[in-house]
């Protein structure tokens, strides 16, 4: 996906490039360019395979191993959120958050997969993405294969609402 993001791209916020090797229908590796990565002046680049998921500055220096977050207290749970009402049902995933204890304090906005990044370097911990229920957006691999392959490689766990893992055979 040359532009993960786009409105976000279009409306000066966060986007990233994506781009995720798949094979017999999983995603094997991935890499991530995030001009706007928190914390990377310049952006950063992120990349996964065989096992490991690792960031570095876009504008040159050291690379280092990501790691998802190990908190797993709900009241101190940090959420990602998608930023475009056009994607998701904020209503339906306050509602989650509110069963599970995650208080509305601790959720921040964002565009583009730079969330599943975000995740994968312990810079949050929760991302959920509920459609809206008529005039759904469909979920296309390239919006979501890159980012799952960084968040597991970094220790995470990518599923579908039952838990399953995401099936990219499909394209939809």
């Amino acid at each position: 996906d040359p532009v993960d993001g786009t409105k976000g791209f279009l409306a000066f916020r966060h986007y990233v490039t994506a781009g995720a090797l798949l094979e017999e229908g999983q995603a094997t590796s991935a890499v991530i360019g995030a001009p706007e990565f928190p914390g990377y002046e310049g952006g950063a680049l992120l990349y996964a395979s065989n096992g490991a998921a690792r960031i570095q500055p876009m504008n040159g220096g050291p690379n280092r191993q990501m790691r998802v977050s190990d908190r797993s207290d709900a009241a101190t749970l940090r959420a990602l959120q998608s930023v475009e009402k056009s994607h998701v049902n904020h209503d339906r995933i306050a509602q989650v958050r509110a069963l599970a204890g995650i208080p509305d304090a601790l959720v921040e906005w964002a565009d583009s997969q730079e969330k599943y990044a975000r995740i994968a370097n312990g810079d949050a911990e929760l991302y959920l993405r509920l459609n809206r229920i008529s005039g759904t957006r469909p979920h296309y691999v390239w919006d979501h294969a890159p980012g799952t392959v960084l968040v597991q490689m970094a220790g995470g766990k990518v599923s579908d609402l039952d838990g399953a893992p995401l099936d990219f055979s499909r394209g939809r």
